[in-house]
């Protein structure tokens, strides 16, 4: 009888833990299926930018240019930031497979490629904002990056549509993002690039200076 009690227990057992690791597997799925439709919808979003552009050349003299491309590049940058968000829940879960890597590699170059847009817009339009590229390693040490990150949400906090922030990992293999680095002289992390300014390590809020 005691047998039969202890082989009831525990099948019990092994079918809430079996059922546990089931809705785990699904969670996980479902945050990474979430964060890839995300990543569809802001390649689509990325096509209308660079039409955006053609668009730039060809009618930037036109009334309602700047206004149209503002507002556009205003969505894109809220969809950017919920795709960051979604990539730093699964980081911290520790969910980190080859698909989140490439989720994370295409949103790091979608990031610097908005950058542009927003530094194109900036000069262009004489836009009262300052694009804020941060450079950060994804899979190393770095004691001031939180400090810096840290400085760079208050800044947000304190003038979120005249500081437009874009965090890019140093670590993916990204040509792009290495060129960028060469461009303005950066070899620490972190690192920054400030509208026309570029600082090669911490750069504290006041250097900073986005909301004057």
């Amino acid at each position: 009888m005691n047998n039969g009690v202890y082989l009831k227990a525990f099948l019990a057992t092994l079918i809430v833990f079996s059922a546990g690791i089931a809705t785990g597997w699904w969670l996980d799925q479902t945050r990474i299926a979430v964060a890839q439709a995300e990543l569809e919808d802001l390649k689509i979003q990325a096509d209308e930018a660079r039409l955006s552009l053609l668009y730039l050349e060809t009618f930037k003299d036109s009334p309602g240019f700047c206004a149209n491309y503002g507002s556009q590049l205003t969505s894109q940058l809220e969809g950017l930031g919920a795709l960051g968000e979604r990539l730093t829940a699964l980081q911290a879960a520790n969910k980190l497979d080859s698909s989140f890597y490439r989720i994370k590699k295409q949103y790091a170059l979608f990031s610097v490629e908005f950058w542009m847009h927003a530094s194109n817009y900036a000069r262009e339009c004489n836009a009262s904002l300052v694009p804020i590229l941060y450079f950060y390693p994804e899979n190393a040490a770095c004691p001031d990056c939180s400090r810096q990150a840290s400085e760079l949400n208050a800044v947000k906090k304190e003038c979120p549509e005249r500081a437009w922030v874009f965090a890019v990992p140093i670590d993916l293999d990204l040509n792009a993002v290495n060129a960028l680095r060469m461009q303005y002289g950066l070899t620490s992390v972190p690192s920054l690039v400030v509208g026309e300014k570029a600082f090669d390590g911490y750069a504290s809020r006041e250097q900073i200076d986005a909301c004057a």
